[in-house]
């Protein structure tokens, strides 16, 4: 696995992560 492979998947995770957390704030706020 080479160096750029290794980036783009921790970038997509961390964007992933981020998505999650924005949608769950936005659930918990609009209650």
């Amino acid at each position: 696995m080479g160096w750029p492979v290794a980036a783009v998947l921790i970038a997509f995770v961390f964007a992933v992560m981020v998505v999650l957390a924005t949608y769950i704030s936005v659930r918990f706020t609009k209650k």
